[in-house]
Formats: structure tokens, sequence, C-alpha cells
């Protein structure tokens, strides 16, 4: 299914905390919106007796933070409660995406006509948050996940929020019937109600079906807080599972790190979100993939930068690392911190440092008694670890 987590990632700057499928769907019921019924399941019996209690075809949905559940079977359609329960026993306990599913959404069947994708975002780099829309004519199958169609974005001024021409520019680009463009405003007018009101940084619809009875249903739906808001949001911190996160992710969270896990092969670490993003960004324009976005913070120590190249060695898809470090104490300091961290994890993998800051003396000539290759420019630094890279493949 189309989702906007893509672009999430392109403006992260901060931690953020999940909310679990079924979770933001109650959140979504009590507001307003219309949902499938369903409950969730830990056990094949219940997953039985829920279908069995819902009647008709069930979708079964395994509860984990991934990106591409369809893909990855974390998503299966059953016609009777007997065949729920026993595709249920490919779900409970499977690994997706490293992390072990425990819980199973259960819930019926929509069959849809029209699909409409809108969410929002907070965009941290130019302070804004961000409306999304998209929709889809197409049929829905298992293995048509994303619509073909561009996303329209705008930039919602807090002084104004949601306004008449950008619901307008909606109903004409996205071709909205004229007979759904009041309920499509009404939704998009709740969604950001609920957006500020939980301190969200993401939260979208992804997507909304038009179902064969002319009724809208929520189909699945994402959301995570600003973990910097959590004191405002005490009730919403008891939602959070930690058996749900990624072992990854749990570390991260533990070591107070901001990290994205993404689909490429070079590790990327950094103190500062615009830095680590700058270095992101490098490591694209030089043909290669990051494997993650991963944030120590300014204030870091020997001990963080230690936990951090062992959080990224836990990624068994990355093949090198690039690390980029400003310093407003010594750098050699840092240098030489690196240089033992990366020892004391028994790192295999090539390593490629950037150092700059402050009291910059010279750190290159620390690292010539190392197997780690030192750059005074990010450019540099990301070109040799994206060649160094390919030649491993």
């Amino acid at each position: 299914m189309q989702t906007f987590e893509k672009y999430l990632i392109s403006t992260y700057t901060g931690c953020a905390m999940k909310i679990a499928e079924y979770q933001v769907k109650q959140i979504l019921k009590v507001n307003g919106f219309k949902v499938p019924a369903g409950r969730v399941a830990v056990s094949k019996e219940e997953v039985y007796d829920l279908a069995a209690r819902i009647g008709g075809p069930v979708a079964l949905k395994a509860q984990v933070f991934v990106k591409g559940k369809m893909n990855i079977g974390g998503i299966k359609f059953a016609g009777d409660p007997d065949s729920a329960k026993e595709m249920s026993t490919e779900l409970i306990g499977a690994n997706l995406g490293d992390t072990i599913n425990k819980k199973i959404l259960v819930e019926e069947y929509i069959e849809s006509k029209k699909e409409f994708y809108f969410g929002f975002v907070l965009d941290r780099r130019i302070r804004k948050n961000i409306l999304l829309f998209s929709v889809s004519d197409e049929d829905v199958s298992a293995d048509k996940i994303y619509p073909t169609n561009s996303i329209l974005k705008f930039l919602i001024k807090p002084e104004h929020g949601i306004t008449k021409e950008m619901l307008k520019k909606i109903f004409i680009d996205a071709g909205i019937e004229p007979e759904h463009r009041k309920k499509i405003q009404e939704f998009i007018l709740k969604l950001y109600k609920i957006f500020i009101k939980f301190d969200a940084e993401l939260l979208e619809i992804s997507p909304m079906a038009l179902d064969i009875n002319g009724e809208f249903v929520v189909l699945d739906a994402k959301m995570k807080i600003d973990d910097n808001a959590l004191f405002r949001q005490e009730r919403m911190t008891r939602l959070e599972d930690e058996e749900d996160k990624g072992a990854i992710e749990l570390k991260a969270a533990k070591n107070g790190f901001s990290y994205v896990r993404l689909k490429g092969d070079i590790g990327v670490f950094g103190n500062g979100a615009g830095l680590v993003m700058e270095t992101m960004d490098e490591v694209a324009r030089a043909g290669g993939k990051p494997a993650n976005f991963l944030n120590i913070t300014s204030d870091f120590s020997t001990d963080s930068i230690s936990d951090a190249v062992d959080l990224i060695l836990m990624d068994s898809g990355v093949k090198g690392i690039v690390i980029n470090i400003f310093c407003c104490g010594q750098c050699i300091d840092v240098a030489k911190s690196i240089i033992a961290a990366c020892s004391a994890n028994k790192v295999k993998i090539p390593v490629v440092v950037r150092i700059d800051g402050n009291n910059n003396k010279d750190p290159g000539n620390i690292f010539k008694n190392s197997n780690l290759i030192y750059s005074s420019s990010i450019k540099d630094a990301v070109s040799k670890i994206v060649e160094i890279v390919r030649l491993v493949e």
C-alpha cells in the first residue's frame, strides 16, 4: 500500500514513539472514522474465534513496525475461520523485518472501489507541518502495493491551518467526485485535529477505501508521536510495547539515539540531525544507499560512539560505515574514541571517518596506524566508502 513514511524519513530529525495499527484505528474510530470490525489476537484459537464472530472473509495483519508488510508476508486474507486459523500460524512468532510478531489484527475484509491516501508529517527542517494526499483508482490485490499516481504536498502555516485553497486543489488535481468532496474535506480536517492534539510526527491513513456500499472505511493507518512531547501525552506512552520494537530500534531508544532503518548497505552516523542528513544525501549522490539514519546527538561521549558502532553492526546488511562528526572539544580525542570503539567491537567492514570542529589539529595522523580511513571532507569520505563497498560486492 502507498505510504508517506518515505517522506517522513527524508525530514526525520528526532525520536518518535510508534503506535500500533490497531491502536491508531481505535483513536480514529473514537474521532468519527469508520474502521473494519476486528480485534487483536495472540493465538490461533483467538484468531479462529474472531474470524467466526466477524463472519465472511477476513484480513490477518501482523502488528509489527516494518515497511512493506504485504511484501514480506505480514498480511494475509482468509475466506473462513478454519483457513484464518491455519494462516495465523505463519504470522504468530514469525520473524518479519528482524522483529518477532506476537499479535495479529483480525478484521473484516473490505472490498474497495477506490482508495484515498492522506496524512500529515512534521518537517523540522522548514518548521512546517505537511499535508500529503494521493488517490488510487486501481483494483486492490495482494501483489499490487503502490499506486502509480503522484502525491500532492502542501505546507501548512500554523496561523492558517488547512485552507480552502488546499482543499480545492486536492479536489481538482486528485479528481475527487463532487459527491465525495464534503466527506473528504471532513476527514482531512478531523485527521489534522488528531495530528495536532497528539503531538504527532506522522499520522496517515493509507488507505481509506470507498467500499462497494459507498461508505468510507480506514483500511490501514500509521502514527508516530514526537518523543519530545511525551510529557504532554502520558496516556499515549502506555500504548507503547517494547516487545513490538526490533532489537536495533530498542537498543537505539535505550541509548537515546535517533534511528531509522533503511534498505541500503552503508551505515551512517553522526552527531546532529542535519549532519547525518547531509551525509546520507552525499551517499545517495555518490551512487550508494544509506542503511540507516543514526544521530547520536551533539553531547555524545566515548561510550556513545562505541554504542553507535555496535548498533550499526547489528544490521547484517551493512557492508561499510561512514562516520561524520563535528566536535566542539578536541578532535584528536574524538578520533581516538572512534578507533577504540571500532577495535572494541571488532569491526571487520571498511570504515571511513570525517572529523571537523573548533580544535581540529590534524586528527588524520591518529588514523595512520589504524585500519580506519580518514578524510577531511564529507564528499571525499563518502566517495571512498561507496567505492570500497562496490569493490566488496
